[in-house]
């Protein structure tokens, strides 16, 4: 039984590890796909990226949590390269969801659904996700201050960009007023006074304006030149509306010596310097600047155009080998897929003839084990019904032993009774011939009274093979050389009678007992130390 137990366990387990192993084996494979995808995001194969992913997803398989996370981020990625922003979203908020089943879910993934929104103008949505990543934020113990200052400054901007300034103007204020943070991004800290000092000068609030817009510049300088060069064009824009035009001349002749610019802003203070000395009277330089301004302008204008025409001509020529590809990728799939079919198909039939094999050993199993456990609570039975028949047997040899001694004790009276009768018979001869056939009367009286005995012994002698009849049997057939008298000597002698009364019930000489049992002693393999009637109970 516990062999056929442990047979079973084992079977069960190679057939799970079996099936585990074809499972592991797919998985593996769409594993290396989706590895193949990333890795050519990640050398700046963005095209090629894109027809795997979807070649991936067109697959119809189950994708691991981590693998579906890394392939919706790339796709995001890739397709907003390519200015497709709406699928963009679409991916990325894909990422949000599956990254909120990590319980991963925080200020990370708020602030990179900002970007996605921020490109396609939808400053109302860019808004919410920031304001969900500074909730986040603050409800960590220890929150990053620095990150907490980039994204109110962030969401300041993006109200100005939404024309709600007075929104605009809160966000920028807690930047200023939050503590340290001056020590903490001293350029976070600058640009975002510069962009309140904006709010302000848009308020006609010159004064006010002009202040904020000098801490921009100082702290900028030399570190970001377009917040820099942008806060000087504003700081001379400000003197000017204050009436300080020599000022404001200087400061644009600073923002001119700058190295690096902007075009688009250099052509605004071309044209506003040209303002400027139209004011000092100073026509010379005013006639200089408008004449940059105008060679300037027609050059961004000459620039503009063909640089349009060359990037449609260019996402037309990507799109169509897009879509030439993907349409390559589609009969790909589709072989694929018909190859899938099949192979599933396969796998089926295959797992069917499994379950089918299986089924049947357990079946099979399951009937031994049946017949094992039916043959086992039978011989339990039969056991129990052996062991009731043999205290039954011993019971009635007890009863039958007591009958025996009782035969005994007749058996003794009625040899004492032969002697009295050879007594009598002696004294007969000896009586008058009057008195003798009253004398004969009484004796076969007496005779009468005693014959009874002898049909005892009778009764006796066949209960007792009655009741010893499987012991007979058991005794023959292990020791045929034994008699019958010889075989029913044993059976007195497994009743524990002693010589004299076995010689008594067969009128016998104790003598004739004795050798008796020595010739079944020389017939029976029984040991020197061991007495015949040990061997006879352990039969």
């Amino acid at each position: 039984m516990r062999l056929l137990s442990f047979h079973i366990i084992i079977f069960c387990f190679i057939s799970t590890k079996v099936i585990v192993a074809q499972n592991t084996s797919d998985t593996n494979e769409i594993k290396n796909y989706v590895e193949k995808a990333l890795q050519l995001s990640n050398e700046g194969k963005r095209e090629e990226s894109i027809k795997e992913s979807f070649r991936i997803l067109s697959l119809g398989v189950e994708l691991s949590l981590n693998d579906s996370i890394n392939l919706s981020i790339s796709l995001a990625d890739n397709l907003m390269h390519f200015g497709d922003y709406d699928n963009a979203i679409t991916y990325a908020k894909k990422t949000i969801h599956l990254r909120s089943k990590l319980n991963k879910k925080g200020k990370i993934d708020y602030l990179y659904m900002m970007r996605f929104f921020n490109a396609t103008k939808q400053y109302d949505s860019t808004i919410y996700y920031m304001k969900c990543g500074v909730n986040e934020i603050l409800s960590l113990p220890e929150h990053d201050k620095y990150l907490l200052i980039s994204t109110y400054n962030n969401i300041g901007f993006t109200f100005y960009l939404n024309d709600q300034l007075d929104s605009a103007k809160v966000y920028y204020k807690k930047v200023i007023n939050l503590e340290n943070a001056k020590e903490i991004s001293p350029l976070i800290y600058g640009m975002a006074t510069g962009n309140l000092g904006l709010l302000y000068y848009d308020n006609k609030e010159y004064k006010r304006a002009l202040e904020k817009i000098k801490i921009d510049a100082k702290l900028t300088k030399g570190k970001i030149w377009q917040s820099y060069n942008n806060a000087l064009f504003l700081m001379a824009k400000c003197h000017y509306e204050l009436k300080n035009y020599n000022i404001s001349k200087g400061i644009l002749v600073n923002l001119f010596s700058e190295q690096k610019q902007d075009k688009t802003q250099l052509l605004k203070a071309y044209r506003f310097m040209s303002k400027v000395s139209d004011k000092l009277n100073d026509d010379r330089t005013s006639s200089r600047y408008l004449n940059k301004y105008i060679k300037l302008n027609d050059s961004l204008v000459k620039n503009k155009k063909p640089n349009e025409e060359l990037v449609r001509q260019l996402s037309k020529t990507k799109v169509n080998l897009i879509k030439r590809d993907l349409k390559l990728a589609n009969n790909e799939v589709e072989l694929i897929n018909n190859n899938l079919l099949l192979s599933k198909a396969k796998e089926k039939a295959q797992q069917l003839k499994n379950r089918i094999y299986i089924f049947g050993l357990f079946l099979s199993l399951f009937f031994i084990l049946m017949l094992l456990i039916y043959f086992k609570t039978r011989q339990k039975k039969n056991r129990a019904i052996r062991q009731l028949e043999k205290e039954l047997l011993e019971a009635e040899l007890k009863n039958k032993q007591k009958d025996l001694n009782n035969v005994i004790t007749n058996l003794s009276y009625k040899r004492n009774f032969i002697d009295e009768v050879q007594q009598k018979l002696k004294d007969l001869k000896l009586q008058p011939k009057e008195t003798l056939l009253e004398s004969l009367t009484f004796l076969i009286r007496e005779f009468n009274n005693y014959k009874n005995a002898d049909k005892s012994v009778e009764v006796l002698q066949s209960d007792i093979e009655n009741v010893n009849l499987s012991f007979f049997e058991n005794l023959g057939n292990k020791f045929p050389l034994l008699t019958e008298n010889e075989k029913e000597l044993c059976s007195l002698l497994l009743l524990k009678l002693s010589s004299k009364d076995i010689a008594n019930i067969k009128n016998v000489t104790p003598n004739a007992i004795k050798k008796a049992r020595q010739r079944i002693r020389k017939k029976l393999p029984i040991n020197k130390d061991q007495g015949i009637i040990t061997f006879l109970e352990a039969l």
